[in-house]
């Protein structure tokens, strides 16, 4: 009898943790959308574009999914074509981007939607993007 623990022993199966395969589980998220940054545009030639009130270009804030302004001030998009032609450029109330095609969407301070191609045909290449409190609408 004293020989039929050790015997039962070796019969009953154990449990063991098999090497590589971690205890834990992992989720995923599906990634955010990833637009490219806009460049910021160079303050000094910001505040000369809009004299007054004076000095009051700042950076705008970006992320992959949005770009914003502070303090109720409008995103001020450029583009190269600016160099010819000083008054074309455009404010916008919001920056998004599209999942789909991964480029900025802006709505201009006058209410049209535009995407960042048109932006691009229209402004030049590259854009930039500074803030600024003066209105201009173009």
């Amino acid at each position: 009898m004293l020989a039929l623990p050790a015997l039962t022993g070796a019969c009953i199966p154990t449990k063991h943790p098999e090497p590589g395969i971690p205890a834990t589980t992992t989720t995923t998220t599906t990634p955010a959308p990833i637009c490219s940054p806009i460049a910021a545009w160079d303050l000094p030639t910001c505040d000369a574009s809009y004299p007054y009130p004076p000095n009051t270009c700042t950076k705008a804030t970006q992320t992959s999914q949005s770009i914003t302004c502070g303090n109720g001030k409008l995103m001020v998009l450029i583009g190269s074509k600016l160099a010819t032609n000083p008054g074309l450029k455009t404010n916008v109330k919001t920056a998004t981007c599209d999942v789909t095609t991964k480029k900025w969407v802006f709505v201009n301070a006058a209410g049209p939607q535009f995407d960042q191609p048109r932006a691009e045909n229209i402004l030049g290449k590259p854009l930039m993007i500074a803030c600024n409190f003066t209105v201009h609408i173009y």
